[in-house]
C-alpha cells in the first residue's frame, strides 16, 4: 500500500494539472475525507512525503483518492496502463523523469 501511496502522491506532485483537473481532484479529496475520516494532519504529512504511518483511515483515504482518480480498482489493483497514460512522455526516457 505504501508504494501505491507514493505513486499517487508523486503523480499529483509532478503532473501539471489543468484547472478542471484541479477542481476534480479537490472534489475527490473532499469526498474521500468525508468517507474515510483520516486525521487531516496525516493527510498533510502524506502530501509532503511522510509515509511513516499505519493509520487505517489514511490508507482508506489514499485508496479512495486513487480509485476516484481511476489509478486503482476498488479491490486494490493498480492500473499501470492508466497511470502511464496520465503521465506525459511516460516510459520514453526514464532518465529524464
Amino acid at each position: 500500500m505504501k508504494a501505491f501511496i507514493l505513486v499517487a502522491v508523486c503523480f499529483v506532485a509532478v503532473q501539471a494539472l489543468t484547472d478542471e483537473q484541479k477542481e476534480k481532484l479537490k472534489k475527490h479529496k473532499t469526498e474521500c475525507l468525508a468517507e474515510t475520516k483520516p486525521d487531516e494532519q496525516l493527510v498533510a504529512k502524506l502530501k509532503n512525503g511522510d509515509y511513516k504511518t499505519e493509520s487505517e483511515p489514511l490508507k482508506k483515504y489514499a485508496l479512495c483518492m486513487m480509485v476516484k482518480s481511476e489509478l486503482m480498482t476498488k479491490d486494490g489493483k493498480f492500473k499501470k496502463d492508466v497511470a502511464l497514460a496520465k503521465v506525459p512522455d511516460a516510459g520514453e526516457n526514464p532518465d529524464n523523469h
